[in-house]
C-alpha cells in the first residue's frame, strides 16, 4: 500500500472540551471562531498544518470525533496541495492516529460489497415483482373486444396489481360479450376506464332471451317482418299480446 493511501483511524482528543468551547446549539456542528487563531499551540504550526487542523475539525463536526481517513483522501477532500501530513497534529496533542491494517481494510471492503450485493438483490426482487404484475394482462387483452390504448391499459393493470383477480375479470368480459345488451350494441368502454372503475363488479343490462323473452335483435327482426307482411297483405303477430314491435 502506498504511503498516501494508508488509512488511519483518527480520534479528536478533548472532543468534549472542543464541543463546549466551539459549539452552542447543535452538537453535531463545530462553531469555529477567531479564538482558534490566537491559540499558541495552533499558531506554532506551519500554515498548511493549521488549515489541516481546521479542516479536520470541520469534518469531525459532520461525522463525529472518530473517523477513517488517508492522506490522499484528505488532500482531495480538503483541497490541499499535497497529501496530508497528520504528524504535526499528533505532536501538538490534537489527534490520535492509529494505522488501519490490511485486514481491517479488506473487512471494510467485504462489508461494502455485501451491502452492495444485498441492495442489488432487493432491486432484482422488486424488478421481478413488477414484471409479475402484468403476467396475465395479455390474457385479458386477448379477450377484450375494443383493442385501443393498450400501453396505458397495461400500465393501469400493473399499477392496480390485477393479476390476482385476472380470472374474475376475464370471466366477466366473456360473460358480457354474450349477455350484456350495451356491449352487444357496441357501447363498450375504453379498457383503461373499465379497469380503473373496476367495472367487472358492476351490474349489467342483461339480454332477456334466456328467460324466454325476445332480445332487442329479435324484436327488430320481427318488426321488419311485420312491415313486410303488411305490405303483402298478410296478418301480423301484433294481435298476440306482444304490444309494440319495438
Amino acid at each position: 500500500m502506498k504511503p498516501g493511501n494508508q488509512r488511519y483511524i483518527i480520534t479528536i482528543k478533548n472532543w468534549d472540551r472542543l464541543q463546549q468551547k466551539m459549539a452552542r446549539s447543535h452538537r453535531e456542528w463545530i462553531r469555529l471562531n477567531t479564538s482558534l487563531l490566537h491559540d499558541p499551540e495552533v499558531m506554532c504550526m506551519r500554515l498548511e498544518s493549521r488549515w489541516l487542523w481546521i479542516a479536520v475539525l470541520l469534518h469531525a463536526g459532520c461525522v463525529g470525533p472518530v473517523f477513517k481517513l488517508s492522506p490522499s483522501d484528505a488532500r482531495v477532500m480538503f483541497k490541499l496541495r499535497r497529501n496530508a501530513d497528520f504528524q504535526p497534529l499528533v505532536d501538538q496533542g490534537f489527534i490520535e492516529l492509529s494505522p488501519m491494517t490490511d485486514r481491517q481494510d479488506r473487512q471494510k471492503g467485504q462489508t461494502r460489497q455485501t451491502k452492495k450485493s444485498s441492495k442489488m438483490t432487493v432491486v432484482a426482487k422488486v424488478s421481478n415483482g413488477a414484471a409479475k404484475k402484468s403476467e396475465r394482462f395479455d390474457e385479458f387483452w386477448k379477450v377484450w373486444p375494443k383493442k385501443e390504448d393498450k400501453k396505458n391499459a397495461r400500465k393501469k393493470w400493473e399499477a392496480m396489481n390485477l393479476d390476482p383477480v385476472a380470472d374474475k375479470i376475464i370471466e366477466n368480459v366473456n360473460f358480457r360479450l354474450e349477455n350484456d345488451v350495451q356491449w352487444k350494441r357496441g357501447y363498450i368502454k375504453n379498457p383503461v376506464t373499465f379497469l380503473n372503475g373496476e367495472r367487472w363488479n358492476d351490474e349489467m343490462i342483461q339480454t332477456v332471451g334466456a328467460r324466454g323473452e325476445e332480445t332487442y335483435a329479435e324484436r327488430t327482426a320481427r318488426a321488419v317482418s311485420n312491415i313486410e307482411g303488411e305490405a303483402a297483405g298478410e296478418p301480423t303477430d301484433q294481435g298476440e299480446g306482444r304490444g309494440s314491435p319495438i
